[in-house]
């Protein structure tokens, strides 16, 4: 879980005054606080995974996914798909992994380098 939180205060987008903190496992909850580090806000992990988000994006851009993990863990749901880039090929098939996951978030971090 550290891994995570490392990697999404790595993360640069519009929210970059926010600092993760914790995740909760019961509720599906990531806790941040602003820049002041007086404020705590709590997010949803489905928003994290969103597409509206790009962290996916950005860790498969990154090459901070275990791609040979990733298409073990996923040979059954392989894409083929002849226009698509091999980068934009696994994106995609990592975010409908993920949203069809009972445990989005900790699939995710078995598949972090």
């Amino acid at each position: 879980m550290e891994k995570l939180i490392e990697l999404l205060n790595e993360y640069e987008d519009p929210r970059s005054w926010i600092v993760f903190k914790s995740y909760d496992n019961y509720d599906g909850t990531f806790y941040w606080v602003d820049c002041d580090g007086e404020t705590e806000i709590a997010w949803s992990d489905s928003l994290i995974i969103s597409k509206k988000f790009w962290f996916i994006q950005r860790l498969v851009e990154n090459e901070k996914i275990d791609i040979n993990e990733f298409m073990h863990k996923s040979r059954d749901w392989e894409i083929f798909n002849e226009k698509l880039s091999a980068k934009e090929d696994d994106y995609l098939s990592l975010l409908m992994l993920l949203s069809i996951q009972d445990e989005p978030i900790e699939f995710l971090i078995s598949i972090l380098k």
